[in-house]
């Protein structure tokens, strides 16, 4: 595939983007050095301005048409958002049914000149070999005006709807019958769900009401012979957006046909030969580097914070909502908790407990503690005050920084309920001080350099009516970010319950990681604060007691994301004293085992001598074995340890 790569370089992807925003999606990243980028917008200034922004494309050019099934004069309706503008005006007695309606309230309307995409075929030379449509409700209609342009298409993504968003909007059913009787397959579906204007729109499944659907030609289905060049762009594409299958479905056709040769076809015949190599794109680091640099700069343009607005608008259409609600008369209020108990009882009772002249979300507070973090500080307070949460308490806890901290944390102070900067003696010290100040009904701490993903704290509240009965709440996964907040991985949470948890040398590895954890601030009163004594395995000691307080339960999804290599806490041992990690956490189990004379004890205890063999104390916790390698090595070191026993020479140091 390398030398078919090699040769790619030599042609030009021609990608057309309706209705562009002058940012792609990272899926389509791995094409950028090769792309021919077309994106299309009506207003003339507007092209310019994307014309002026560094892009990672080969080349780019932005046309000053709005594009539709005739040439003519339409009108452009404008609305609050403008990611719902269209030629088309919106379906107002559907859409007000849904809690993102205000993004359609209309603002005004202009006319705009229309071309057709095979007008511009013949005009401008437009070429596609890619194509993007997000146009509203008019995608079937513009495809049907581009037939010369889609007869030499490879591939085609289109945004439309279930249902008529706008008035005369074409559905996907239409495109799918469409582009099926073009001889295209579809081959990835991303459906987005909308919840309904009501008091039970946070809970639940909700109504799909548009897709993103990507549709790749079927030349086998087909029988077209393809021009080598097109073979190769075909093959590329397969490559970049992670169909394999169907690319060697391709390669083996073309093959046949006499377009690719023997060599080249079993140059493709392993899954590694469908890898992209980055530094074949440019040289090692180069190319690559480029584009990576570029996109983190796109991500930042006007109208990828027109897109944040726009969510944080949602939340506060969503807390508008609930505000009406509870300025509404007593006798409104009560009639409304009697139709809540028609749904579910334990809700019922929940929310007459809430004091409704307030707030009915439960209070978090979240603790952050700090230590020469001026590089990562700033990330972590960001992404606290920006879930725009209403009932939240935000603690800082700085151990007497001298890198700057101290400077990003007074610049929002008016967001923090309470900081302080003094020394402590390590980190179990200044969470004790932060859980002493803390008056939420729920208790979390987020180190400095760790985010919370965005809508982490309103995903909680969620969770929390639907699982009102826990006192301690735990994320599935979480991500692991680098330090430019790239994505690097996801890890995925331990769900021990306590004596699961007590048995750490039978975790596999797994583990409670603390970020992704909620828990009741009245548990602190139960099982205690954090062992200060503890430098390592405070978290591990200070979850074992919360386990055994409190009824733990686990939620899919993620609530946080994880920088590494981690730079706080003891989210990992210290470099060079994995020993001293790993004694701290058996020193914290053995106190949950109970006294000798009790079941428990010697339960634990023969577990613990069963496993011993298999790790040494200067081993971390993703070196633990897991069961099935366990039986084998027990199988085959017992003997020779029991032996060791009996002769008083112990292969471990003796506790």
């Amino acid at each position: 595939m390398d030398l078919l790569f090699q040769e790619m370089k030599q042609y030009l992807l021609h990608f057309l983007d309706l209705g562009c925003s002058g940012a792609l999606d990272q899926k389509w990243a791995e094409l950028f050095p090769f792309l021919s980028y077309t994106g299309f917008d009506p207003n003339l200034e507007e092209c310019k301005r994307l014309a002026s922004q560094p892009h990672p494309f080969k080349e780019a050019r932005y046309l000053p048409y709005a594009v539709h099934k005739d040439k003519g004069t339409y009108v452009m309706h404008k609305t609050e958002s403008i990611y719902c503008y269209s030629l088309l005006p919106p379906n107002h007695p559907w859409l007000d049914r849904f809690s993102f309606s205000d993004l359609f309230t209309e603002t005004g309307a202009e006319p705009v000149l229309c071309t057709t995409l095979d007008h511009l075929a013949r005009e401008e030379g437009l070429k596609a070999d890619i194509m993007k449509l997000d146009t509203q409700g008019l995608e079937l209609p513009i495809l049907q005006s581009g037939n010369e342009i889609l007869s030499n298409a490879i591939c085609v993504e289109t945004e439309t709807g279930f249902m008529e968003n706008y008035i005369g909007e074409t559905t996907y059913a239409q495109i799918d019958e469409f582009m099926r009787s073009k001889g295209f397959l579809m081959f990835d579906l991303s459906i987005h769900q909308v919840g309904r204007k009501n008091f039970l729109s946070e809970h639940g499944k909700h109504q799909p009401i548009w897709c993103e659907s990507l549709w790749l030609f079927d030349f086998i289905g087909q029988k077209r012979k393809p021009p080598r060049e097109q073979a190769i762009k075909a093959l590329t594409i397969c490559r970049a957006l992670g169909y394999p299958d169907y690319g060697f479905e391709l390669a083996a056709y073309f093959n046949h046909l006499g377009v690719l040769n023997s060599d080249e076809l079993a140059s493709l015949s392993k899954a590694e030969d469908w890898e992209i190599q980055h530094e074949m794109l440019n040289g090692p680091g180069g190319q690559a580097k480029v584009i990576e640099d570029l996109t983190r700069r796109l991500q930042e343009s006007e109208a990828d914070r027109a897109a944040r607005l726009a969510v944080i608008r949602k939340y506060e259409v969503a807390m508008s909502e609930t505000t009406r609600r509870l300025e509404e008369s007593e006798a409104d209020r009560a009639a409304r908790l009697e139709v809540i108990g028609q749904y579910d009882l334990q809700l019922r009772e929940t929310v007459q407990r809430v004091n409704l002249s307030n707030s009915v979300l439960p209070k978090i507070s979240i603790i952050t503690p700090s230590f020469n973090q001026g590089v990562f500080i700033e990330r972590t307070i960001r992404s606290v005050i920006d879930q725009g949460y209403p009932n939240l308490e935000y603690i800082i806890i700085d151990g007497g920084s001298t890198d700057g901290t101290l400077e990003v944390i007074k610049r929002y102070e008016s967001h923090l309920s309470y900081w302080i900067s003094e020394p402590v003696k390590g980190q179990a010290e200044a969470l004790n001080k932060g859980f002493s100040k803390a008056t939420g009904d729920v208790v979390t701490w987020l180190n400095s350099g760790d985010t919370y993903a965005e809508g982490a704290l309103w995903k909680w509240a969620k969770t929390g009516f639907q699982y009102s009965g826990a006192d301690l709440w735990m994320a599935s996964h979480h991500t692991c970010i680098d330090k430019d907040d790239r994505i690097v991985g996801v890890s995925e949470n331990a769900f021990p319950n306590h004596s699961q948890l007590v048995q750490y040398w039978r975790m596999g590895g797994r583990r409670i990681h603390q970020p992704s954890v909620f828990f009741r601030r009245r548990l602190l009163e139960e099982a205690g604060t954090m062992d200060p004594r503890l430098r390592y395995g405070f978290d591990y000691d200070f979850f074992l007691r919360l386990s055994r307080a409190g009824r733990m339960t686990m939620v899919h999804g993620n609530w946080v994301d994880c920088r590494l290599p981690h730079q706080q806490g003891s989210g990992n041992p210290v470099e060079g004293e994995p020993g001293k990690f790993i004694r701290e956490w058996h020193l914290s189990s053995k106190r949950q085992w109970g006294k000798p004379w009790e079941p428990r004890w010697w339960r634990f205890f023969i577990s613990f001598q069963f496993c011993r063999p298999f790790f040494s104390w200067g081993q971390t916790t993703s070196d633990f074995i897991s069961k099935r390698q366990m039986v084998f090595k027990w199988l085959y070191l017992w003997p020779g340890y029991l032996w060791s026993l009996m002769n008083g020479r112990g292969p471990l140091p003796r506790w």
